[in-house]
């Protein structure tokens, strides 16, 4: 269409700056991606299988989703009881959902659109809404008389702790999901 847009040499050369800048942005941020992915790979290697899906790792801070195809849970060692229950219904609750597969699509979206302050506002959203559907869903599968216990496994959970996986079970607004 440039053809037909009647632009000066100044404009065109903008143009073509702005979408080199903006394909060089995503390139990086897919590449920043991959890097992640394979050195949290490397540190999953030492995960003993606990149950089918479930698998435990030394040095996790708190347990989360990872894989599109076949998803599993990641717990740190030494969980058990009530919390163990309580964080396996909400990473199940991602999984029988499909969050995996919409959160790696809204994140592939922003990398690509990473200059637009909106998409990183509805992808930020969209995660706060999966965790509390998803809590929802673990306090329906769980109880009624498991909410103190639920919201006390959040709490310790998001003590101080960041996972920097897509669906960690202590990430996000902890505030606003115990008092929904």
């Amino acid at each position: 269409w440039w053809k037909f847009v009647p632009i000066g040499g100044s404009l065109c050369r903008f143009l073509r700056l702005s979408v080199i800048v903006c394909a060089v942005g995503a390139v990086l941020l897919l590449a920043w991606t991959v890097l992640s992915a394979l050195t949290l790979a490397l540190r999953l290697r030492t995960a003993a299988q606990t149950e089918p899906g479930v698998y435990e790792a030394p040095g996790l801070e708190t347990p989360f989703v990872l894989g599109l195809v076949r998803p599993r849970i990641y717990l740190p060692e030494g969980l058990c009881g009530q919390e163990r229950v309580c964080i396996l219904a909400h990473e199940r609750a991602h999984i029988r959902r499909g969050h995996p597969l919409a959160k790696a699509a809204a994140w592939g979206i922003a990398c690509l659109h990473w200059m637009n302050p909106l998409v990183w506002l509805a992808y930020w959203l969209l995660g706060r809404d999966l965790e509390m559907a998803c809590d929802e869903q673990a306090m329906a599968d769980l109880g009624g008389g498991q909410k103190k216990v639920y919201a006390a496994t959040l709490l310790n959970q998001a003590a101080g702790r960041r996972a920097g996986v897509p669906l960690a079970f202590g990430e996000g607004n902890v505030k606003g999901r115990i008092h929904r």
